[in-house]
């Protein structure tokens, strides 16, 4: 699969996430990227079809959404999209806002569920891992929906790339 092909596909997959102002954010982040003219220009016009199509996305009830069939790479591919594009820009990196995370949780962990003078130390990669619980609870009650999975393999990757001190590609 090519990486026009891989793009378009995660697009696609946001797509079904009901995401349209992501979806035309990636045409701008694409651009940026080394791309010839013309697979930019492909990438337009395929974003164009999409466009089109995203007024009736979101509609369908919750039955549909959950018995569409989507493929390993179209989450996989989406989850990419959601933590490795510009959603720092937006949020703050990862590490950061899982610090934060554990900064709030300890005391109220520490107040709340154990014993007086007990130590509740929490790491960002403990708030990506308790994230990752989260949302298999959700899938676990009957209420997984796609965008549950694609969460699931972002806060999989974030608390991965934290733990082992990874960086994102491009990233310093």
């Amino acid at each position: 699969m090519n990486r026009l092909t891989q793009r378009k596909d995660g697009l696609i997959a946001m797509k079904a996430n009901a995401d349209a102002k992501r979806v035309t954010e990636r045409l701008c982040e694409y651009e940026d990227l080394e791309m010839t003219p013309s697979e930019i220009e492909e990438m337009r016009s395929a974003l164009c079809d999409l466009e089109a199509q995203l007024p009736n996305v979101g509609t369908e009830d919750a039955e549909n959404q959950t018995s569409k069939a989507y493929s390993r790479a179209d989450i996989l591919n989406t989850a990419m999209m959601c933590v490795c594009g510009d959603r720092e820009q937006d949020y703050g990196s990862p590490e950061s806002s899982f610090r934060m995370i554990a900064a709030l949780w300890e005391p109220f962990l520490k107040q709340k569920c154990v014993e007086t003078g007990a130590k509740v130390i929490i790491l960002p990669e403990d708030v990506a891992a308790m994230m990752c619980l989260f949302k298999l609870a959700r899938i676990s009650t009957g209420h997984g929906k796609v965008d549950n999975w694609v969460d699931l393999a972002g806060y999989a990757a974030n608390g991965g790339e934290i733990e082992t001190g990874g960086t994102m590609r491009g990233k310093n």
